[in-house]
């Protein structure tokens, strides 16, 4: 799922990992997708981090409430500065980030890191 409410961003994402064989659904608020996530389960969610309503990181708290490995299939993207307490969340959740303007190569390669983590055994 991707989660972001810049449509160009979301378009690029989309297109790139449907390309490369991918099943995607497309969020453009919080809100949306929380409703999507409840009732259907996604291998990757990439998810921007400032939006209007409920925030990306909002977002990833509800979650990882009820979905404990939630971090392990992750990435937050962001054009905003990072902060140090950002930074902390990211280092503290164990979640990727990737920050935006990105090429497709570098969302390749994010995808693929997160792919290539392993799941905890009772995900």
């Amino acid at each position: 799922m991707v989660i972001d409410d810049e449509v160009t961003v979301t378009r690029l994402i989309y297109d790139t990992l449907n390309w490369h064989g991918a099943n995607i659904h497309v969020a453009h608020s919080g809100s949306q997708a929380y409703e999507r996530l409840r009732s259907d389960r996604y291998d990757l969610i990439i998810c921007g981090r400032l939006f209007p309503g409920l925030t990306g990181h909002s977002l990833y708290r509800l979650l990882e409430s009820w979905m404990p490995a939630v971090n392990h299939r992750y990435l937050f993207i962001s054009s905003e500065a990072t902060t140090a307490r950002t930074w902390q969340f990211f280092s503290q959740a164990g979640v990727q980030f990737l920050r935006k303007p990105f090429g497709i190569q570098d969302l390749l390669e994010a995808v693929e890191r997160l792919f290539s983590r392993p799941l905890p055994q009772d995900s």
